[in-house]
């Protein structure tokens, strides 16, 4: 009887034991959740947009509208992106330079700058567009969540790799 009693504790207290180290490299709690939107997973403006939308809950000729709304706004921003992703690799090519060029810096930085004010100022013209079909109930929620999710995204958190708007 003890041997049995052994030969089934002694296996737990070793696997006790030597899960003992994760557990505490986790900081004591190995089921960790998911990033949500108040740790920046919404980074991306289109992204809230989108989550912000399905939380105003559009009826269906609202969603029609809004769906035509983004994709006329599809192409545009697409092309701004490509901007924005060959400016930004024109800069890293002339900061990788062995000797880079301090105009030509700072015309690539500008360039760069130019690119993400002009996506967000087409981002804002999208949600305004948006705000538009939606009542005045409907506009307060969008409002407020849309505030609320980019405020909680630190402002110089980056998208993880391989994520939407990840360069």
């Amino acid at each position: 009887m003890k041997k049995t009693i052994l030969y089934r504790i002694a296996p737990l207290a070793a696997a006790a034991f030597l899960a003992a180290p994760v557990f505490a490299a986790r900081g004591g709690n190995a089921i960790t959740p998911p990033p949500g939107p108040a740790a920046g997973q919404h980074r991306n403006p289109v992204r809230v947009l989108l989550h912000c939308l399905r939380v105003v809950n559009p009826s269906e000729d609202q969603s029609a509208a809004i769906r035509q709304i983004l994709a006329d706004a599809k192409p545009a921003l697409q092309s701004l992106h490509e901007n924005l992703k060959a400016d930004r690799q024109t800069l890293k090519t002339a900061l990788d330079a062995d000797s880079p060029d301090p105009c030509a810096l700072g015309t690539d930085l500008l360039a760069v700058k130019g690119d993400r004010e002009a996506i967000r100022a087409q981002i804002e013209g999208v949600k305004a567009a948006v705000e538009d079909v939606l009542t005045p109930d409907q506009r307060n929620r969008f409002d407020g969540c849309v505030a609320g999710l980019l405020a909680a995204a630190p402002p110089d958190a980056a998208p993880p790799d391989g994520a939407p708007g990840a360069h």
